[in-house]
């Protein structure tokens, strides 16, 4: 890899991780190189379940289930329950869209129903 390349990959993802960037991970070209984006089912304590989408799986976890998420906060706790990885933001936000639809919601519920049927079988 060129070097000056390297040390612009290393340079941009450490100020990500510092949180001193203030672009959006999908408007900065270096630090997506190694990145995934990820969609997630979240069980609530009211047994909606909650979906969306990030590029940091652990730190978004950790926002729901210390209540910084509005819509999750009131109704903790939370608990991961699926999450699929994807290489493109772009294929990420279809897939939360498609799960947020009736269709998808319904495709869910009889997933999770299945899944509880053979681990009762």
């Amino acid at each position: 890899m060129v070097e000056w390349f390297k040390a612009a990959v290393l340079k941009t993802a450490d100020a990500q991780a510092s949180g001193s960037s203030n672009l959006p991970l999908s408007a900065n070209p270096f630090t997506c190189v190694f990145c995934m984006f990820y969609v997630y089912i979240l069980k609530l304590n009211n047994g909606q379940l909650y979906t969306g989408y990030t590029a940091d799986l652990r730190r978004r976890l950790a926002e729901h289930q210390t209540g910084k998420s509005v819509f999750t906060s009131k109704r903790l706790p939370v608990e991961l329950i699926h999450y699929e990885a994807y290489k493109l933001e772009s294929d990420a936000r279809r897939r939360e869209r498609f799960l947020k639809t009736s269709e998808g919601k319904e495709m869910l519920r009889r997933q999770i129903r299945d899944l509880l049927q053979t681990l009762s079988s």
